[in-house]
């Protein structure tokens, strides 16, 4: 996991977060065969500010970005950990995954103020079945097309909140052209 940087607190304890702050960082061409092709994080709070993450891939969840929570313990009715992604300056662009393109999140908070996601890209990789330079292997292929979820964004049991986003050019062979959501078994849902 993290095909560029990989961020893992073992620790169980709400209080053992690991805070993380990126500010003017760039990663391109990186890839995971796991999650998070450019960055894959694990038991944070945080913001990211003028990140460029591009051209990363990962063969299942989130070309650019993996968000896990607590996966030591069972998923939690309210996520304890917090990621901000600040679209002042945050390029995700010609990112790659089978579930959410762009981003995946697990059993966390993750806020996306004012961005546009524009997935051009990932629309062209979907029609060829293919990224730039990889071809997916160990995929389900279904009529010559694998199935994805979440063309832009995977999440499952977190909490989601976009404020001012657009997106542009997403599209999926399995569900949620946009945005995949799944619910855990101990959410709630009002």
């Amino acid at each position: 996991a993290g095909g560029a940087i990989r961020i893992n607190n073992t620790l169980t304890s709400v209080q053992a977060k690991t805070l993380i702050d990126f500010e003017q960082i760039t990663i391109t061409k990186c890839s995971s065969y796991i999650s998070g092709g450019g960055i894959a994080m694990s038991a944070i709070d945080g913001t990211f500010k003028g990140v460029n993450i591009t051209d990363c891939n990962s063969l299942q969840y989130g070309g650019g970005l993996a968000i896990i929570g607590n996966t030591d313990t069972p998923i939690q009715s309210t996520p304890t950990n917090s990621l901000e992604l600040d679209g002042n300056g945050l390029i995700f662009s010609g990112n790659t995954a089978i579930n959410g393109s762009q981003i995946s999140v697990y059993d966390a908070n993750l806020t996306i103020k004012g961005y546009t996601f524009d997935g051009l890209t990932y629309l062209d990789m979907i029609k060829d079945k293919k990224t730039n330079d990889n071809t997916f292997i160990n995929n389900t292929f279904i009529n010559n097309t694998f199935i994805n979820n979440g063309g832009a964004i995977y999440a499952e049991s977190s909490n989601l909140t976009l404020d001012t986003c657009i997106f542009n050019n997403f599209y999926c062979y399995g569900d949620g052209g946009v945005i995949y959501y799944e619910t855990g078994t101990n959410d709630d849902i009002d």
